[in-house]
């Protein structure tokens, strides 16, 4: 199959959208919606392009999920996961990304600025109008590239039992999660622990979890383990952090 190269915007031509996006309302940021743009240009030897009819079923797909959650309306907490594990999966299904065009930020600019402006200010409204918001930007913290990055390392099943908060408590420690394996193993380790700790926040399995994990950073070579020997390397780190956060807790109740 011939790879197929996106529409990149570059970032101060983004940052002039961003401007026009901060004047609509979230109904209103849905004409500003199209598959071509002015200032879109192409990786420089590109043989064959994304064809405007993929980029209209991505988009139909997406309007689709959001309608459902109730688009335009203010989004809760309920409704924002349930999106963001909707759209990483048709991310994951609807757009023929290779990995040097997912690692480039201008591909994402066209993606969320041209083709979902609406979508990306529903999910985060940039209450602060700011022109550079990393929400819109490309970056790794975009709208969106974090949503399909998260589905393209753990894979649909892990990714859908975690929310956003765990999301970026593992995918944005990059000494760890850096390795996909190792965001894998923490994903199940923080599963597992929550079974086995169920009176205790995952989030503070995950806190616990992770800190005492760095600490091998510096001597254990993580890269070099089979996955399984991962897994129950970092299982038992999770463990262990998980019954010692409890003791602690426990004696500071007394």
């Amino acid at each position: 199959m011939a790879i197929q190269y996106f529409s990149r915007i570059d970032d101060l031509r983004a940052i002039e959208i961003i401007k026009e996006l901060n004047k609509k309302s979230v109904a209103e940021a849905a004409d500003m919606a199209s598959f071509t743009h002015p200032a879109a240009y192409y990786y420089a030897t590109a043989a064959q392009t994304v064809p405007e009819q993929q980029l209209q079923e991505f988009r139909d797909e997406a309007t689709s999920i959001a309608f459902s959650l109730g688009f335009p309306e203010k989004l809760n907490t309920i409704r924002a996961r349930e999106l963001d594990q909707r759209l990483a999966r048709i991310l994951s299904e609807s757009l023929e990304l290779i990995p040097a065009e997912s690692a480039n930020k201008e591909v994402w600019n066209f993606l969320t600025l041209v083709v979902l402006p609406d979508i990306a200010k529903w999910r985060y409204p940039n209450e602060g109008q700011k022109p550079d918001y990393d929400r819109w930007l490309g970056g790794n913290r975009n709208v969106i590239r974090k949503l399909w990055w998260r589905e393209a390392v753990l894979g649909h099943e892990l990714n859908s039992q975690i929310g956003e908060d765990e999301a970026v408590g593992i995918m944005e420690r990059p000494m760890l999660s850096g390795q996909a394996s190792m965001a894998r193993a923490m994903v199940k380790a923080l599963l597992q622990a929550e079974k086995e700790f169920p009176g205790t926040a995952r989030s503070e399995l995950l806190r616990a979890g992770a800190v005492n994990l760095r600490r091998y950073l510096p001597f254990t070579a993580f890269e070099m383990l089979p996955e399984y020997k991962l897994e129950n390397f970092v299982l038992d780190v999770f463990r262990t952090s998980s019954q010692a956060y409890v003791d602690k807790q426990a004696e500071l109740k007394k």
